[in-house]
């Protein structure tokens, strides 16, 4: 390469500037005098034959063939072309973080604001980008990650973290509603793409709010007398999804000029991780669906709410594995109010962090006299579906709220299928 060039200039060099220091036949003279030391002009003009070779060689060797042969090996020309991420646009968007963080505190994300509490080392980033398809994102750049104590995620955009080595996830991280209180980028009660419907009201009488949906359909709410609850949020398609979005809320009950209304449960959140290197799950990741309220301070009793869906939890990486649990349940329904001023029913249990069905909440007693409250829906869980509420006859009793559905969980490997533990089961992608 360089040696080659350097000698072949040298080479050149010499030649043109060649001369015969023994002579050839007629540079001397016949009669024994000195040699004809002078150059030749046809030396200088290139017309004599030998020369005229030596040039065309010469002129071989400087041809710039060689660069384009020598020039790769001094380039990163093998060097695999950068992943695709799911979400995010090639380049910057796509670029992963320089700096290690170890989570060894519990620790909140919140991403609205875009803070990080307490604060990560310099150099581990949170900002907002656009996604491909769909909203806003909170990305977080790191290198290697470790969770080594549980990170809470609240906020109205999804969380996806980018990482450009390995992510450990050793403690819990929490994307899930809290009851009425969504996770990162789920909806409100009664609100999202496939939320469940309002229950509706019937003289003394009130039906059960519907279960939200996502990934499987939200139940119905309880019947009652010949009016019917409120209906579930209806599932997404069975293909991989290009929007990162958390589940829908489950719809409420009628409001009676409550002071605490009876919301629905909020939708899980969602949250995206990518690892350049690997993504290993020894503890839980857990987007669940917020259980459905009961409502207070009410002038009459009304019905239970519906449970809110699971969230989405999307996994990125060459290698996946871990012996923990990647789970988007729905909540439970809650219980309605019991007749004639009747007690309260209970609350619907949030979607669990593992393979256990969130549980609807119990039907309220009735006052001096009458009907129970029936009972609330529980959630969807693992391959088990939601349940609607309980109906109710005629006495004045009100009626449950529908379970919520199960989130998404999606796995995009390569090689063989990851063997993580989850609730749903996962839909598989390659890259």
């Amino acid at each position: 390469m360089v040696y080659r060039s350097s000698l072949g200039f040298a080479l050149v060099a010499l030649t043109a500037c060649s001369f015969n220091p023994t002579g050839v036949p007629g540079d001397a003279a016949d009669d024994g005098t000195a040699a004809d030391t002078s150059i030749d002009v046809a030396e200088l003009d290139g017309t004599d034959p030998g020369d005229a070779g030596d040039a065309a060689n010469d002129a071989i060797d400087a041809m710039p063939s060689d660069a384009p042969t020598d020039a790769p090996t001094d380039a990163p020309t093998d060097a695999p072309p950068p992943d695709v991420l799911a979400y995010l646009a090639p380049g910057l968007d796509s670029a992963v973080g320089t700096t290690d963080w170890m989570i060894s505190a519990p620790t909140t994300i919140d991403t609205q604001a875009l803070t990080i509490t307490p604060a990560p080392p310099a150099g581990v980033t949170l900002t907002m980008v656009n996604q491909l398809s769909g909203g806003q994102l909170a990305v977080l750049r790191v290198d290697d990650l470790a969770v080594a104590s549980a990170v809470t995620v609240r906020g109205a955009r999804p969380l996806a973290i980018v990482a450009g080595g390995t992510v450990l996830v050793n403690a819990m991280i929490d994307v899930g509603a809290d009851h009425a209180t969504p996770g990162p980028n789920g909806s409100l009660a009664g609100a999202g793409a496939q939320a469940g419907v309002t229950g509706a009201n019937n003289d003394s009488s009130d039906s059960g709010g519907g279960g939200g949906g996502y990934g499987t359909v939200g139940l119905r709410g309880g019947n009652v007398d010949q009016v019917g609850g409120g209906s579930g949020g209806a599932a997404v398609g069975t293909g991989i999804p290009t929007e990162l979005r958390g589940g829908s809320g489950g719809g409420g009950a009628t409001n009676h000029s409550c002071s605490s209304a009876p919301r629905g449960g909020a939708g899980g959140g969602a949250i995206y991780i990518y690892a350049a290197v690997s993504i290993t799950v020894a503890n839980t990741i857990t987007a669940a669906g917020g259980g459905g309220t009961v409502a207070t301070g009410c002038n009459a009793s009304p019905a239970g709410s519906g449970g809110g869906a699971g969230g989405q939890i999307d996994l990125q990486a060459p290698s996946i594995v871990g012996v923990g649990w990647l789970a988007a349940n729905g909540g439970g329904g809650s219980g309605g109010y019991g007749s004639n001023g009747g007690m309260a029913g209970g609350v619907g249990a949030d979607g669990g962090a593992m393979g256990a069905v969130a549980a609807g909440g119990t039907g309220g007693a009735p006052g001096n006299s009458g009907a129970n409250g029936t009972g609330g829906g529980n959630g969807a869980a693992g391959t088990t579906p939601a349940t609607h509420g309980g109906d109710t006859g005629t006495g004045g009793a009100n009626a449950g709220g529908g379970g919520g559905g199960a989130g998404l969980i999606v796995l995009r490997h390569r090689g063989g299928q990851p063997t993580v533990m989850s609730t749903p089961s996962p839909r598989f992608a390659t890259f």
